[in-house]
């Protein structure tokens, strides 16, 4: 599951969460997963800031409960293959 959280799709992650969540805890979130922003510094130079459009913020106790909201519905059984 390496980068696994770098790759919630950030229009889909809302959309689930809407599904599962009441409208309240839903507006929490999505404060805390939206309008992110960040830059790269390299030595003396910063780059410019630019959005961040996938991924669950890493380091957060809800990371690992917000993936497992995006991916619960993954469809199994004997004939599908389930790779990511």
């Amino acid at each position: 599951m390496a980068q696994a959280f770098d790759k919630v799709w950030h229009q889909g992650l809302p959309f689930k969460l809407k599904t599962v969540l009441p409208h309240t805890y839903y507006l929490i979130l999505q404060s805390f997963l939206f309008h992110r922003f960040f830059s790269v510094r390299q030595g003396l130079e910063i780059s410019t800031i630019r959005p961040v459009l996938a991924r669950v913020p890493q380091g957060s106790i809800l990371a690992p409960s917000l993936y497992i909201i995006y991916t619960h519905d993954i469809p199994t059984n004997s004939g599908t293959l389930t790779a990511t």
